[in-house]
């Protein structure tokens, strides 16, 4: 039960689809308890989650919240057409809102690890989903359910009340947001060719259409490339574990942790670096270290649980959670793809097939290609740019890559998770 129930707030933290997939994998009986409220003489109960037990998850009996004030949230960089999920500060609603999880039937008392005056330098809302999410999705749905043009219909994220009403700053940033990002997703399945001029879905578009367990048409574009190169399970895997997601860290690919004891921490990086030794990008580095995971337990299709697949992890300090859930994203997407896919979905990654899986993503991310001169990137639309490297096991990208990963910061922005481009 504590094992589970420690995999639940894994999955939450890194941000993963996966996680009510692992709460519907209890037992109704366990499930029951766990939510039940505590009875007079029994242990006291300590649940240690995420924002998902704000308003997904109600425990009944809580009379104690220790708020940290931090939340993982979903970002979307309209400008960047980049994403993930990020741990930082809440907002003030939010921070209510977790209030309100205590003293529902008696009294409740909350404990926050921080000051009332960083409490009042919060943002006053949390910014709404729409302007947080890939659109992409939203937008071919709506044009295969008929809808000609973005712009036909009033979306409720778009829309403008009648005077004397007025939107205040944020609502009105938060509209501008959305409405960009609106008509880039327009324009970028254009591009794709998910749509035709006319902005009526084509054939590809609604093959794309059936891939919306990736991220973006870009992903779901690179993996039909892939079917025509025959290396889905490996592009899936790069995607998976690098698109938008931290490589290195607590939830990546890579365990590290700053908390650890020393020697944990030298021996995770000396691992890490001898993983990292012969790959010319992150996207080897991730097809090695599947493809090795993998090969530990023949025997066991990847997706299922493995003690012989966890130890191999642990040996080399490799999230073996993480892996299993790829896996399974793997498994539905060859599932989803053809009936004729299913002895494609048993096989296991081949590191050998990395220059198509590269060519793939290639063609799939032409707005993302960036040069390193050996100091810094450039690209076309941003030739004087402030991007620099960010990277725990790449000492230097390839000279022309593809960036899956971005941190902005007020001064720069930060690339990582590099595929080399393949020409």
């Amino acid at each position: 039960m504590i094992e589970k129930a420690c995999k639940i707030v894994r999955a939450a933290t890194a941000g993963s689809a996966d996680v009510y997939a692992l709460l519907s994998s209890l037992p109704a009986d366990e499930k029951e308890a766990a939510l039940a409220a505590r009875r007079k003489g029994d242990r006291r109960k300590i649940v240690i989650s995420t924002n998902l037990a704000e308003t997904s998850l109600t425990v009944e009996g809580v009379r104690f919240v220790v708020d940290s004030g931090l939340i993982a949230q979903s970002e979307w960089d309209v400008g960047a057409v980049q994403g993930g999920v990020k741990t930082k500060s809440h907002s003030q609603a939010g921070i209510k809102q977790r209030w309100g999880r205590v003293g529902r039937k008696a009294p409740g008392w909350v404990f926050p690890l921080y000051t009332k005056a960083q409490l009042l330098e919060l943002a006053e809302n949390t910014p709404p989903g729409s302007t947080r999410e890939n659109l992409e999705n939203l937008v071919m749905t709506a044009k295969l359910g008929g809808l000609a043009s973005v712009h036909d219909i009033t979306w409720p994220a778009a829309f403008l009340p009648d005077p004397p009403v007025v939107l205040d700053e944020s609502a009105c940033a938060a509209r501008e947001v959305f409405l960009r990002e609106l008509d880039r997703a327009d324009a970028a399945l254009c591009a794709n060719g998910a749509l035709d001029a006319a902005g009526d879905p084509t054939a590809l578009g609604k093959e794309i259409s059936r891939l919306q367990v990736l991220r973006s048409s870009a992903a779901a574009l690179a993996v039909i490339f892939a079917d025509q190169l025959a290396c889905v399970p490996e592009v899936v895997a790069i995607l998976t574990l690098l698109d938008g997601k931290s490589l290195t860290g607590s939830g990546g690919l890579l365990l590290s942790d700053p908390t650890w004891p020393d020697e944990w921490r030298v021996e995770a990086a000396e691992r890490h670096r001898a993983l990292a030794s012969a790959c010319e990008d992150d996207a080897e580095l991730v097809l090695q270290i599947v493809a090795a995971w993998e090969r530990a337990d023949p025997g066991t299709p990847p997706w299922e649980q493995s003690r012989t697949r966890a130890a191999w992890a642990a040996r080399w300090w490799v999230n073996h959670d993480l892996l299993r859930t790829a896996a399974a994203t793997r498994r539905d997407v060859l599932a989803s793809l053809s009936p004729a896919m299913k002895e494609a979905v048993k096989r296991f990654v081949e590191p050998s097939l990395l220059r198509r899986a590269r060519g793939a993503v290639t063609r799939a991310f032409p707005g993302l290609h960036h040069r390193f001169d050996g100091t810094a990137f450039t690209t076309a639309d941003q030739p004087d740019g402030d991007l620099r490297l960010s990277s725990a096991v790449l000492t230097q990208p390839p000279d022309y890559s593809i960036p899956l990963q971005r941190h902005r910061t007020a001064t720069c922005t930060y690339l990582a998770n590099f595929v080399a481009v393949e020409a």
